[in-house]
């Protein structure tokens, strides 16, 4: 059948000369008579065009239904049924008449009845198909083996060969998807050069980072393995994953240029500690953090002859003495005349006259002096390469947007609280503008208007950004990119966080639906297996359905992450009112009031949210509405048999790690706390089995968060408190806390910078700010909006 030969040969061109002639004579026999190839046929040739080169499946796919559909055309449309039956025929009576065969090499036949090409052949419809099938699976012994326990063998012969070079094939597909992902994330990052840096209108020259196959862990557990790295430079990457995944310990890796791949000579700033309290004002220690600019200042200093220092050289970093230094002629003589600007000037005390100079002295005295005004001509041009004469308002912008008032700028930071040092240590970062910035939680010391203006901030960052966070909102907004820890591998999604979790849901769709499928595959051969294997007439078809099993590709295990589901005690009924705030004014001295003519209520329905800039109140307003403090005026009133709960970031310090969560709560409650009660409650907060017993110290943040908020409802109480909850909490931990509030019987009262989640449980919005607390008519959308406004208006102003 020429026609055959032509087919295989127009579609299947790239092939090996010798497997386009083994795949031309299996067809023709298939076809013998002039019917279509079945599926068994098909199914072989798929095989060696797979294993020839075609690593991508979908274009052997292609491939192969191209050549099929040309096949259907010239046998003018047979059905592959019909094909199998002509097919058998024809190939009992060329094995019955002795039909010459061409074979690539010698075929030895098993012992037994019917076996080889006419015991095939004698099965029935679609035999011929079969045989050839048959025959390609058991290609690396050329051997048609009959018999139970020789199957066995057969199946299992080469299996590690077969599986190695699957999973080569496998690693060269993932390898070549990712370097596509690079290239379609590089262009539409910007045009890049031969030398692979990206470059954009005013970021200047960046990296692509690829760190291939890495490896962290340590004794006795591993976090990543042969896992890759890939970052497109200008691109903001969101690192997602449950708590104790590694996400930590892969930033730290990066930072301190571990990983074979990071090119030595960008600049990768991690901010995960607060700076150290110093003498250093807050501003100051920012400003330091730019080494270059203070070594540049000091040398300016030096060659200016002026004892003040760093500080005093500031003044020679103006745009006036950079320009004036600029303008200044080449020659020795007039560079020497260039005054030093006045700002540097200091006093000096009379001196006594000075001896007279010989000439030698008098021409080494001139050549040094236009030396040190050359060099000093330099340092103003190095100084104006890196905007020095900026950078104090940078800075002071930075702190700004952070939540810095001018005093708190010239504070020492000795005096700051560790949040505001942490403010300090990501202030720092944004002022270096570092190739690579890695945030860690960065939004977990900052109130909301702060993460309003980071997240606008960032937004217009030009370089490339890694963030861990646990605010939802704050990862879509901010984020081109997300990278999922999973399974110690590095997955890679375009898009934001929302679109993240679209994308996952529909990859794990459909693996599900290949797994099905190839399931129902795999049990239909075995039971054609299970019931030929001992039929003489039938064992070759047999014996190509065991081999197909075993060159079967294992499909990767969907694996879902554990799901944790609160659920808060019914605390009953409570007749109202249950809290009501009359007119309340509250300050910790008398010169300095906090707030003053508060007024609302909480009912046992309320979902309320106090928003506002840290220090404004929020805490101290939550602690006068549980009776913690009392108002300098007016009135707090409670219902008398109101119980309440309050759950903050430092419960969770406040655990005892000696002791197992049972233990914790047996020794808090006292003797009115059963253990088998106990126990139940903490298995409300996913705290159970084997876990409630363990000590507390060897439980993750987000285990020990569930077992602080076992404890504070332990009383079932009708008013839940939350300050700050979701600091440390992974996302899925924070999604199950949404939703046991929406379920919970009782009023609740948060205060959050969590945008997500604010906008999840609260109905009302509180702000407190400028010694006020006033309920804000709108939604949380509509508050977000009017800060980036006025943020906006600031960068206007400036």
């Amino acid at each position: 059948m020429a026609g055959v030969g032509a087919a295989v040969d127009a579609v299947l061109g790239a092939l090996d000369e010798d497997l386009r002639s083994y795949i031309t004579s299996m067809l023709e026999e298939a076809m013998d008579g002039g019917a279509a190839p079945d599926d068994d046929t098909r199914e072989a040739v798929l095989g060696f065009v797979g294993s020839s080169g075609v690593d991508d499946e979908a274009e052997a796919e292609a491939l192969v239904s191209k050549l099929f559909d040309k096949l259907k055309a010239a046998s003018g449309g047979a059905g592959g049924g019909d094909g199998g039956d002509a097919g058998g025929a024809g190939a009992a009576a060329e094995a019955g008449s002795g039909a010459p065969r061409l074979l690539k090499g010698p075929m030895t036949l098993g012992s037994g009845g019917g076996g080889g090409m006419g015991g095939a052949a004698s099965g029935g419809a679609g035999g011929g198909g079969d045989d050839m099938v048959d025959f390609m699976w058991g290609r690396h012994d050329n051997a048609y083996v009959n018999g139970n326990s020789t199957f066995e063998d057969a199946s299992e012969l080469g299996n590690a060969k077969k599986n190695a070079k699957m999973a080569a094939r496998r690693k060269a597909k993932e390898e070549r998807e990712e370097l596509k992902l690079i290239e379609a994330m590089r262009a539409a990052t910007g045009a890049h050069d031969s030398s692979g840096v990206v470059t954009t209108g005013t970021a200047g020259r960046m990296r692509d980072i690829f760190c291939p196959n890495f490896t962290i862990g340590f004794p006795g557990r591993i976090l990543f393995e042969d896992a890759s790295v890939k970052l497109v430079a200008g691109r903001r990457y969101g690192l997602v994953g449950r708590n104790g995944m590694g996400k930590t310990s892969f930033l730290r890796a990066i930072a301190a240029y571990e990983l074979d791949g990071i090119p030595k000579d960008i600049l990768i700033m991690h901010v995960e500690q607060e700076v150290k309290g110093e003498d250093m004002t807050a501003l100051e220690v920012v400003l330091a953090t730019d080494r270059e600019r203070t070594r540049l200042l000091a040398e300016a200093a030096a060659l200016e002859g002026d004892d003040g220092g760093a500080d005093a050289a500031a003044g020679a970093a103006s745009d006036a003495a950079v320009a004036a230094a600029a303008a200044a002629p080449a020659d020795g003589a007039a560079a020497a005349a260039v005054p030093a600007p006045a700002a540097t000037a200091a006093p000096v005390a009379a001196a006594p006259p000075a001896p007279p100079l010989s000439s030698a002295a008098k021409a080494a005295a001139e050549k040094k002096s236009a030396a040190d005004a050359a060099r000093l001509r330099e340092v103003y041009a190095e100084l104006e390469e890196i905007d020095a004469h900026t950078a104090e308002a940078r800075a002071s912008a930075i702190l700004t947007g952070l939540g810095f008032t001018p005093d708190m700028q010239a504070a020492k930071t000795s005096g700051l609280s560790g949040g505001w040092r942490m403010r300090v240590s990501l202030a720092c970062a944004l002022f270096m503008r570092p190739e690579l910035l890695m945030l860690d939680e960065p939004t977990n010391h900052l109130d909301y208007p702060a993460v309003v203006w980071l997240t606008d901030y960032l937004n217009r960052w030009e370089k490339t950004v890694i963030v861990v966070s646990h605010d939802r909102e704050f990862l879509n907004d901010v984020t081109t990119d997300v990278i999922h820890v999973d399974n110690k591998k590095l997955v890679y999604y375009r898009g934001n966080f929302d679109a993240f979790e679209e994308s996952r849901a529909e990859r794990r769709r459909h693996q599900l639906k290949a797994i099905e499928s190839q399931e129902a595959r795999r049990k239909h051969m075995q039971a054609f297996v299970d019931r030929f294997r001992y039929n003489a007439k039938r064992a070759s078809l047999a014996q190509s359905r065991l081999k197909a099993l075993a060159r079967m590709e294992s499909l990767d295990e969907v694996i879902d992450d554990p799901t944790w589901a609160f659920s808060f005690p019914d605390p009953g009924p409570l007749a109202r009112p249950v809290l009501a705030v009359s007119d309340v004014s509250f300050g910790y001295t008398p010169e300095k009031t906090l707030f003053t003519g508060v007024e609302f209520g909480v009912d046992t329905d309320s979902r309320i949210a106090i928003l506002g800039p840290n220090g404004a109140g929020k805490s101290t307003l939550l602690n006068l509405l549980l009776g913690n403090l009392n108002a300098t005026s007016g009135h707090v009133t409670r219902n008398g048999r109101l119980r309440t709960a309050v759950f903050t970031q430092h419960h969770v310090a406040q655990l005892d790690l000696h002791r197992s969560p049972v233990e914790h709560m047996l020794h808090k409650f006292g003797p009115s706390a059963k253990r088998d009660a106990v126990r139940s409650h903490l298995g409300k907060f996913g705290i159970s089995g084997d876990l409630a017993l363990q000590k507390m110290g060897t439980l993750s943040g987000g285990q020990k968060s569930r077992v602080a908020f076992a404890q504070i409802t332990w009383t079932k109480p009708h008013l839940v408190c939350l300050d700050e909850p979701t600091n440390h909490l992974d996302l899925d931990t924070i999604d199950a806390l949404i939703v046991a509030l929406g379920a919970f019987n009782g009023g609740v009262v948060i205060v959050s910078h969590d945008q997500h989640f604010v906008s999840s449980v609260a109905d009302e919005i509180w702000y407190v700010a400028d010694g006020k607390v006033t309920r804000f008519e709108g939604t949380l959308a509509e508050y977000k909006k009017s800060l980036l406004d006025a943020v906006a208006a600031a960068e206007a102003r400036r």
